[in-house]
């Protein structure tokens, strides 16, 4: 049966065998010439002694013989079965390969003979799809080391960087005695602008002479061949400097000329470029925080990139009402300095950014101060924000005890000298526990920072470490005064509103849902009560503008309602919807 629509990828097959075979035998082979042509490209011939250059030629010969040798040892024509025979495993059955079966049994049977030639139909519609097999071009297994890829690695880097079209040609036999030739004096120059610049260095010898615009801080390198003193080197564009070795570096600092005496010697008239001074300034409105964090957003601008930045915040003193812990002079204490954030990556040529921090248990928090941004760029130039007069964010408490301990707090580190008087109020304080505590550990606390200040000041210890520690138990306090009761009381509301859940979830009776119902009624109202003992004064709501739209206030009645309708649906056995 013939088969000449399947010639056609069997060719192409064939021709993909070759091209296997042919890497698989001679990989050797090219790479051995790729890595003898690199001394030649790179110009080492030229270096090398007349012997040396023998041994290479003779060492490339006997490797380049020796790798063809070993693939034409190994190389094989593929035939056309063994193409034929890729193309047919191919395709489902093998269709060529039943084709060319011959018949062995029932040969001579018309009914064997009519079912034998509707098998070689089915096949020979198969054949239709023969394709061609592609290549297996790969040599990991037969270079395991990945030999042919450093002798190409090898070859492409001297190919570029090499001498490719000043390759070292044989030396011709002299025709007369030899005539030295002796090069006139020449000279080299680059221009290499400050690195945070990110300029591109410059030749020197392709700028064309006159103005030259540089950066300050721009090193100018010079490098004179030839006799010495043939050429000379006078500048005021920088502190003099000696060409020693032929070499020299000058360091722009100022305008001036720059000028190599000499043969091919040229003059620059050097101007200076501006490096502006970087600019920040305070972009919007701060934003605090109910626990007092800040966020103050910034804008910073430089022509080559801001560098780094700091926030300081200096108590303004004069601005300070002088009365009760705050009449006696301040202890010195430094101004508080905090980095600005800058970005990581890209570029700090204009930078918008927040100042995020909590300064709530600084000694200066909510006394008057002053805000002032810097920033400075590579050149070491800065740049000052504005100066804004404000009140340092400290956190705000509403519980009386509270605030009365944070403002001890405040006096005390003012100055130690409010030691004496800190310990008399707390001593007041502490006077009638049952009214002012909720709780006797907090009164124990109280008690116990109230000995350890009197212990300290009689002592004469009241160092600045101690007034810290004192300071921060009595911020420990302050919060637990503020917050402790009212975290008791929404504790206890989570563990009713759990427990009355779990009871409904495992159908408890009706009378432990009572119970528990009561039990969630009354941690609610204990919540509900002490929300409103701490809840802002009514001219303090301004500090915090909430639109209609975004806060919706439940009454202490819609609550109530709420609780009385799932109590119907539990006495009506609907603790789904309960």
């Amino acid at each position: 049966m013939p088969l000449n629509h399947v010639r056609g990828p069997v060719l192409l097959t064939q021709g993909g065998m070759v091209a296997e075979r042919l890497v698989r035998c001679f990989w050797p082979l090219w790479s051995v010439a790729f890595v003898g042509l690199v001394p030649w490209l790179m110009g080492w011939l030229g270096l090398m002694p007349s012997g040396g250059r023998s041994v290479w030629f003779w060492a490339l010969g006997v490797a380049l013989v020796l790798a063809a040798g070993w693939g034409l040892w190994r190389f094989r024509w593929p035939s056309r079965a063994q193409a034929e025979s890729r193309v047919d495993a191919l395709l489902p059955g093998r269709p060529i390969a039943a084709i060319r079966d011959r018949q062995a049994v029932g040969a001579g049977d018309e009914g064997s003979r009519a079912v034998w030639d509707a098998h070689l139909a089915r096949m020979a519609a198969r054949t239709r799809d023969a394709r061609p097999d592609a290549p297996d071009l790969r040599l990991a297994t037969r270079d395991p080391y990945s030999l042919r890829y450093m002798a190409l690695l090898t070859f492409a880097v001297a190919f570029l960087f090499g001498t490719l079209w000043q390759v070292e040609q044989p030396p011709a036999a002299p025709t007369g005695p030899a005539i030295a030739t002796v090069p006139g004096p020449t000279w080299e120059g680059w221009i290499e602008p400050p690195g945070y610049t990110t300029l591109p260095t410059l030749y020197l010898a392709d700028q064309p002479p006159g103005a030259l615009a540089l950066m300050p801080g721009t090193v100018v390198t010079l490098r004179f061949y030839g006799e010495p003193g043939a050429l000379t080197l006078d500048q005021s564009i920088a502190d003099p400097v000696e060409v020693l070795s032929g070499a020299a570096e000058v360091t722009v600092a100022r305008a001036g000329d720059l000028t190599i005496g000499g043969p091919g010697g040229a003059t620059w008239n050097v101007s200076i470029l501006p490096d502006a001074a970087p600019v920040v300034t305070l972009n919007g409105e701060m934003e605090v925080s109910a626990l007092g964090e800040m966020t103050q957003p910034f804008k910073a601008t430089d022509d080559f990139g801001v560098l780094a930045g700091t926030a300081t915040f200096t108590l303004d003193l004069a601005a300070v009402n002088r009365q009760h812990g705050l009449a006696v002079d301040p202890a010195p204490r430094e101004p508080i300095i905090i980095d600005l954030p800058l970005p990581f990556s890209g570029s700090r040529t204009e930078i918008t950014e927040n100042l995020i921090e909590d300064l709530s248990q600084h000694p200066y928090a909510n006394l008057p101060v002053t805000l002032q941004l810097s920033v400075t760029d590579a050149a070491g130039q800065a740049g000052l924000s504005e100066p804004l007069s404000m009140t340092l964010p400290g956190r705000r408490f509403f519980q009386p005890v509270a605030r009365a301990v944070i403002e001890l707090r405040r006096d005390l580190l003012w100055s130690g000298a409010n030691a004496d008087r800190t310990v008399q109020l707390l001593r007041a304080i502490t006077h009638r526990p049952d009214d002012l505590f909720p709780s006797e550990t907090i009164y124990l606390r109280t008690r116990h920072i109230l000995r350890q200040l009197d212990t300290l000041d009689d002592a004469g210890n009241l160092t600045p470490a101690a007034i810290d520690e004192v300071a921060d138990g009595l911020w420990g306090l302050a919060l637990l005064l503020e917050e402790g009761t009212l975290a008791d009381a929404r504790e206890r509301l989570r563990r009713a509103q759990e427990r009355l859940a779990e009871a409904m979830r495992n159908g408890a009776s009706p009378e432990e849902i009572a119970d528990l119902m009561q039990e969630l009624r009354e941690a609610t109202d204990d919540y509900m009560d002490l929300l409103a003992q701490n809840a802002l004064p009514a001219e303090d709501t301004t500090d915090q503008p909430q639109s209609q739209d975004e806060t919706q206030e439940i009454g202490e009645d819609q609550i109530q309602a709420l609780m009385d309708e799932i109590q119907r649906l539990m006495e009506e056995g609907r603790m789904a919807e309960a």
